[in-house]
């Protein structure tokens, strides 16, 4: 009786810890949207980031938008280095709904490191998005504390004008 009880408490000890870990294992963001169109969504994005740089690579089609930019370091040892942006879409027909998925990594040779969903770049993305379409009037700055580190990402580089 003993064992079982210390069983039970251990797992009700671990299960916030294991709750906690398999939030944060999410690698993506979704939104959904009623009546927008996903290639006014996929024109907002590609704007987004051909004024930011001409060093991205944009490939398009009706449901998905991959936007990557190549980076090399090292001097005997290359290493090519890939940050990726996806954008998927599925459209409900039935419910006029367009259901948008956002995955963000980065790909160095074989390893994939992606960017966890509750990262701030994904909260400026949708902000951008959503601002450019109308859909808020809202605008987040790039000069908070949650920003520190994006200053010279395209979401920060954007002013609001030239959506």
């Amino acid at each position: 009786m003993y064992k079982i009880k210390i069983w039970f408490i251990i797992k009700i000890l671990l299960l916030p810890i294991i709750v906690f870990a398999s939030e944060n294992s999410i690698n993506y963001s979704s939104k959904s949207y009623i009546n927008i169109d996903e290639q006014e969504v996929y024109n907002v994005a590609k704007k987004i980031y051909k004024k930011s740089s001409k060093n991205y690579i944009i490939d398009t089609s009706w449901d998905k938008l991959h936007i990557s930019k190549r980076y090399t370091s090292g001097f005997i040892n290359i290493e090519i280095s890939i940050d990726n942006l996806v954008l998927t879409t599925i459209v409900d027909q039935d419910s006029n709904t367009t259901n948008f998925k956002l995955e963000i990594f980065n790909q160095t040779g074989e390893k994939i490191t992606p960017v966890k969903s509750n990262d701030y770049v994904y909260t400026l993305f949708w902000n951008r998005i959503e601002y450019a379409i109308k859909l808020t009037q809202d605008w987040i700055d790039c000069k908070s504390f949650q920003t520190v580190f994006l200053s010279t990402h395209p979401l920060c580089t954007i002013s609001k004008e030239q959506l």
